[in-house]
C-alpha cells in the first residue's frame, strides 16, 4: 500500500502494524483502565503511535481478522473495538474490513462471513471487502504474492476515497440484502443488492437483469 501511495500519489505515508497471527478479536481489545497497557496489542500500538507523533494523522485502519472467532456476538465485539478506535484515533475516517474467505484450514465459516458482509450497513465508515477471489494462496494461507495482491486491492479503495482516483470499477463488494424466486418452478431467482445505486459487474457466465 505504501509503495503504491509513493508511486502514484508522490506522497509520504506511514503504516503502524498491529498484526499478531492467530488471534481472536478479544485479544485486540483495549484495557479501559489503562489504554496504553503494553501487555496488550491495543496498548502497544497506541503507545507507539502516540510516541511517533502520528496519533492525529491516523485516517485509515485495515482490519483482517475473524478466523479465530465464531459469528454469535462478533458484531458486538467488533463494535467495542470500533468505539475504542474512534475515541483514541480522532482523525480516523475509514475502516476497511477484509471479509474472511472459505479455506481448507477449518476456518471461514459462512456465518462469520455474513456478519462481516453487513458491517457497513450500520457503520457508515466501515467498508467490508470480499477476499474470496484474491489469488496466490494454498487454500489455507496466502503466499507473499497474495498479500501483495491484497495490498494493491486495498490501495485502490484508499485511492478512490482519499486521492480522487478514477479507477473505481469493481471495487465495492456485492452486498445481497434480499433474494426471491421469480419463477414458481425455482428455475430463476432475483437478488437485490445494496447500495441501490452501486454498479454490479458480472462475468460472462452470469445473467443479470434489472428488475
Amino acid at each position: 500500500i505504501l509503495q503504491n501511495i509513493l508511486a502514484h500519489q508522490r506522497l509520504p505515508s506511514c503504516s503502524i502494524n498491529e498484526s499478531v497471527g492467530g488471534t481472536n478479536i478479544e485479544s485486540h481489545f483495549r484495557n479501559d483502565s489503562n489504554k496504553y497497557d503494553l501487555r496488550t496489542i491495543y496498548g502497544r500500538t497506541l503507545y507507539r503511535t502516540t510516541k511517533s507523533g502520528m496519533l492525529g494523522a491516523v485516517k485509515v485502519i485495515f482490519w483482517c481478522q475473524g478466523e479465530a472467532n465464531y459469528a454469535p456476538g462478533y458484531y458486538q465485539k467488533f463494535l467495542k473495538l470500533y468505539d475504542a478506535w474512534k475515541e483514541d484515533y480522532p482523525s480516523l475516517q475509514k475502516v476497511y474490513l477484509l471479509q474472511i474467505r472459505p479455506n481448507g484450514c477449518d476456518f471461514g465459516n459462512p456465518d462469520m462471513r455474513d456478519v462481516q458482509r453487513v458491517m457497513g450497513d450500520s457503520l457508515h465508515d466501515v467498508e467490508p471487502m470480499a477476499s474470496a477471489a484474491i489469488p496466490y494462496q494454498n487454500k489455507c494461507e496466502y503466499f507473499d504474492s497474495g498479500y501483495r495482491f491484497m495490498g494493491d486491492r486495498f490501495y485502490l479503495s484508499l485511492a478512490r476515497d482519499f486521492y480522487h482516483a478514477t479507477d473505481t470499477a469493481n471495487l465495492r463488494s456485492p452486498n445481497a440484502v434480499w433474494a426471491w424466486w421469480t419463477h414458481s418452478d425455482h428455475s430463476q431467482a432475483a437478488i437485490l443488492f445494496s447500495p441501490p445505486n452501486a454498479q454490479l459487474h458480472a462475468t460472462n457466465d452470469t445473467t443479470v437483469d434489472d428488475i
